[in-house]
C-alpha cells in the first residue's frame, strides 16, 4: 500500500471520518474511498484528490494536540 493511502487509513481513523464524508468531500463514490483505504487502488502524493482532501481534513474543528499529530504523521515520512 503506498504510504498516501495508509496516512489516509490513520487519519480517517484518528479523526473517526467516515469514507462517506471523504467521499461526498471530494465528489467521488465512496467505493473508491474504500478502495483507497483497503490498498486495492493506490492514493498517490500526485493525485487530483490530495490537496482537496489535506482542505477537507484541515477544515474540520482541530484542536493544537490534532494538529501537531498530523504533522507529525507529515514528518514521519519526511512531508515538511
Amino acid at each position: 500500500m503506498e504510504k498516501a493511502s495508509e496516512n489516509l487509513k490513520i487519519i480517517a481513523e484518528h479523526f473517526e471520518i467516515k469514507n462517506k464524508s471523504i467521499a461526498a468531500a471530494l465528489n467521488v463514490h465512496t467505493s473508491q474511498v474504500s478502495r483507497w483505504m483497503s490498498g486495492e487502488r493506490v492514493l498517490r502524493l500526485d493525485s487530483e484528490y490530495i490537496e482537496p482532501l489535506i482542505d477537507y481534513i484541515l477544515s474540520r474543528e482541530l484542536s493544537s494536540k490534532d494538529i501537531l499529530w498530523i504533522k507529525s504523521k507529515f514528518e514521519e515520512d519526511g512531508i515538511k
